[in-house]
């Protein structure tokens, strides 16, 4: 069964809360954005749209 994005995305923050809590960044536009929502937008802020992480393709 495959995972729709949405859904990958609850499951993954589902699993990094449960080994280190909540995980959070800020952006220089002032946002604050949980990791979770990195996953969702490949790493660039929802607001500004600045690429705070690099994700890498594991094949």
């Amino acid at each position: 069964m495959k995972l729709t994005t949405e859904e990958e995305g609850f499951r993954a923050k589902d699993d990094v809360h449960n080994e280190v809590g909540e995980i959070k960044y800020k952006c220089e536009c002032g946002e604050i954005i949980e990791f979770y929502k990195l996953l969702r937008t490949r790493g660039k802020c929802p607001k500004c749209g600045v690429v705070l992480l690099k994700f890498t393709e594991i094949e």
